[in-house]
Formats: structure tokens, sequence, C-alpha cells
């Protein structure tokens, strides 16, 4: 998550597909990780570190994204629009 972030924040937008499927699957993969004993209350307080970091992260990673997604639906309507301008006047790109 940190690394998607720092992407996302100097807007290396090409690499964040890839590494939002590596988290998925590792976000997955936890899943079904059933702890054999109990937690110590350090390790207990370590992973809700943790979780309020990634928590943390993805709201920022959102926040950043979202601007760049609706441009892009922006971008294509856009696009989608000029097209079916040209097919209505029989021309032709």
């Amino acid at each position: 998550m940190s690394t998607m972030l720092a992407l996302a924040r100097a807007k290396e937008w090409g690499q964040l597909p890839e590494l939002e499927a590596r988290c998925a699957a590792w976000v997955e993969r936890l899943k079904t990780i059933q702890p054999l004993t109990a937690l110590e209350p350090a390790q207990r307080d370590f992973v809700l570190h943790l979780l309020e970091r990634i928590c943390r992260e993805q709201a920022e990673l959102s926040g950043l994204i979202k601007p760049q997604l609706d441009d892009l639906v922006r971008r294509m309507d856009s696009l989608n629009h000029q097209k079916n301008l040209g097919k209505a006047y029989g021309l032709s790109h």
C-alpha cells in the first residue's frame, strides 16, 4: 500500500494496476490464514497499528486516484461523443 501511495503521489499511474492486483492477492491470502495461537498483546497492538496505517494510506490513495478516474471518464465520454457526431454526419476519423 505504501508503494502504491508513493507512486500515486508522484503521479506514476502505470504501475498501480499490477500493485493493486498483488495487494488484493495478499489480502485474500491473509483471509485464509488462521492463527494457531492467540496473539500476545504487543503483537496485537502491532497488527492493529499496521491495519490503521493501511486504512489511512488506502483512504489517501483513493483520494488521489478518484480525480484521475473522473478525468479519464470525462475524456472517454468526449471521445464517444465525437465518434457519435462523426457517425451522425458521415465523417470518418
